[in-house]
């Protein structure tokens, strides 16, 4: 048996399934890449999904909670060239 103690919010004792919140682990890829041209792609292919998966959640919310609820998506700029990454 595991005795878990922290702050209650009634008196008394508790006998109950728990669940334990931890922070996902992450790393930090700090390799070198020669080829730039590569990584930006990779950037900006990632950029682009995430603009994909925002607007296919607004259009979630739009459908269920109307255009009020779904106001709450804020606006992602669109980027339309790689001027952001010119090499100088």
């Amino acid at each position: 048996m595991v005795v878990a103690t922290g702050k209650s919010i009634v008196k008394g004792i508790a006998i109950t399934k728990i669940r334990v919140l931890k922070e996902p682990e992450r790393k930090i890829d700090t390799s070198h890449h020669d080829d730039v041209d590569v990584q930006v792609k990779r950037f900006e292919d990632a950029v682009a999904e995430v603009i994909e998966q925002q607007n296919d959640l607004y259009e979630r919310a739009k459908e269920t909670a109307g255009s009020a609820g779904a106001n709450a998506f804020p606006a992602i700029p669109r980027r339309t060239s790689r001027t952001a990454f010119s090499r100088s």
